[in-house]
């Protein structure tokens, strides 16, 4: 199972933004420790409930439930940086990036990678989100292989609530019903 994070904003913050103050950037990345803790207790001061709906080359995958706290947010997030810190090509090398806040809060994030230019594979990222992360899509359109094979995946992350009883930080709810936990269902690890 391949669980991706990203978003697209709000038809809302879309309108927000015609004729409203220009995007700001974000705030440089990454963020010192100590704040990046804080900011994951402010944004999950307790365990939230989101539903991830994915679509793989037109075909629709999920939902998939996902209980995540700030803990299991920074555990994925620690395992994301130790796995590009093992790779060969230094992270971001033959990458571009862009990100930018927008009007009432919501958050724009864009990269695009070369292999050609030394990146390890060649994709173009986007993501557009809600500024409480209640609701994010991503955009993935990645080559990969010889020959090159195109593969996009739509990503749509929806905040539902609370964590029901069942379901632990860190666990996740297969469209089938089956629990796991987030380590097992990476097939990365």
């Amino acid at each position: 199972m391949r669980i991706s994070w990203g978003g697209m904003a709000t038809v809302a913050a879309g309108v927000l933004t015609m004729g409203a103050d220009p995007p700001r950037p974000m705030p440089p990345l990454p963020v010192p420790p100590v704040e990046r803790g804080e900011a994951m207790a402010r944004a999950f001061p307790t365990p939230r409930l989101f539903e991830i709906t994915m679509t793989v080359n037109g075909k629709r995958e999920g939902p998939t439930q996902y209980c995540m706290s700030s803990e299991s947010a920074a555990r994925q997030i620690a395992d994301v940086r130790a796995r590009a810190a093992a790779r060969t090509t230094p992270p971001g090398q033959g990458c571009t990036h862009h990100s930018e806040l927008r009007p009432v809060g919501s958050m724009h994030m864009e990269t695009v990678c070369d292999k050609a230019a030394g990146a390890s594979t060649t994709y173009r990222s986007t993501m557009d989100g809600d500024a409480g992360m209640r609701d994010f899509r991503h955009h993935l359109e990645s080559q990969t292989g010889q020959p090159a094979h195109k593969q996009v995946i739509d990503t749509h992350v929806v905040q539902l609530g609370d964590c029901p009883g069942d379901l632990k930080p860190g666990q996740m709810r297969l469209s089938d019903g089956r629990v796991r936990d987030m380590a097992l269902a990476n097939p990365s690890r």
